[in-house]
């Protein structure tokens, strides 16, 4: 029995030591939000700017690290169950991922004398890395187009649409009548005929990089001869993508886009929808991939246009498009109406058909086009 009890005093005595060592050495709250020049980050090695970190202690085993506006489609981006080691004073260092089945985050910093260092890695895993390419045009022998490179499907009850040039448009062709013109005939013909003789590639790579290999365009006349323009590539970092729940999500430098700032522009509410990046719906399917957006993906933007219909009428058009019978007030009528066939219809989505990316030296612009078609576009060509 004697031995019993020195044995629970034993166990007590230990048990409210290790409480008063405890009480002496509490647990830091580092709970702190850090931009500016208060933060130096890089991403993927490259120092990155125009952002806000927050740090969350709640305990010794719970911290949690806030990366705001940083990575395309998640606004602000959680790492949770960081490691923390605490320094001297205030400073600490700290570790930690987030991680899903398309994308990995890894964060290391340190926070000394209140500035917080960190670097972060970004890493996409999901399938959509790669090379890519505009999916050929087919065209059946009356060179009307059977599959192109432009995913258009229109469910509506709205009949047509002021298309400048070609007028008032049927929006889905007629297919009893041969040869009749509709949008989505119209859009998938030239955008099938010519985009894939100007945009040769898009390298997706995994860093989160989105590099597009393109023909330099000054005129119209470029668009039937790509080949005779030079072919360059996207700056890095000036297009930024991220894989989300099904969906990707395309971010685009518009500062280093228009070469100057954003700030207090007429468009700033466009530019604050565009911070978190454009959402496109992904479907992959082997070597094939489809990116495009819905009605209700497009429905935020119709505000937007609205609030950009005046400012129509002070464009300056070249003359060549005042010869060509494009007008301020036909460009208003194309916006109005386009405003209208979203809002009212039942389904339009609109993107891009894709495949993996094969070197082919054969100039995809040259392909014939309807005869419908044409004679308008090679009227522009002059």
């Amino acid at each position: 029995m004697k031995n019993k009890f020195l044995l629970l005093l034993i166990l007590g005595v230990a048990f409210f030591a290790s409480c008063s060592d405890d009480d002496k050495d509490p647990f830091k709250n580092y709970s702190a939000d850090y931009s500016g020049d208060k933060l130096a980050l890089k991403l993927n090695g490259k120092e990155f700017s125009g952002t806000s970190v927050s740090f969350n202690s709640e305990n010794k085993k719970n911290a949690t690290l806030t990366l705001n506006k940083l990575i395309p489609g998640e606004p602000a981006l959680e790492v949770k169950n960081l490691i923390v080691e605490e320094l001297a004073g205030d400073d600490y260092t700290f570790a930690g991922e987030n991680k899903n089945d398309d994308r990995i985050v890894l964060v290391e910093g340190a926070v000394k004398s209140g500035v917080l260092s960190l670097n972060t890695s970004f890493k996409v895993i999901s399938k959509v890395v790669g090379e890519w390419m505009l999916a050929k045009p087919e065209m059946d022998d009356s060179y009307n187009m059977v599959s192109s490179c432009i995913h258009l499907e229109i469910v509506t009850d709205v009949d047509s649409i002021a298309f400048p040039i070609w007028g008032k448009l049927p929006i889905n062709p007629n297919p009893e009548i041969e040869g009749d013109l509709g949008l989505t005939t119209l859009l998938q013909t030239l955008g099938g005929g010519i985009l894939p003789g100007l945009l040769k590639k898009m390298n997706l790579k995994e860093d989160g990089n989105l590099i597009a290999s393109y023909h330099q365009i000054t005129g119209i006349q470029d668009l039937f001869q790509p080949d005779a323009t030079p072919l360059v590539d996207s700056e890095e970092g000036l297009v930024r993508y991220n894989v989300k729940d099904g969906q990707i999500y395309i971010l685009v430098d518009i500062e280093s886009l228009l070469g100057r700032s954003t700030e207090n522009n007429p468009t700033s509410m466009l530019m604050t929808m565009l911070e978190t990046g454009i959402p496109l719906k992904v479907q992959l399917d082997g070597e094939k991939m489809r990116a495009y957006v819905d009605r209700e993906m497009m429905l935020p933007f119709m505000s937007v246009l609205e609030l950009l219909l005046p400012m129509i009428d002070d464009l300056e058009l070249d003359p060549t498009f005042a010869a060509m019978g494009i007008t301020n007030e036909s460009l208003k009528q194309l916006v109005n109406d386009i405003i209208n066939l979203v809002t009212k219809s039942s389904k339009v989505e609109l993107g891009l058909n894709l495949t993996s990316f094969v070197e082919d030296e054969e100039t995809q612009a040259s392909l014939a086009l309807p005869k419908v078609i044409e004679e308008t576009v090679f009227q522009l060509a002059k």
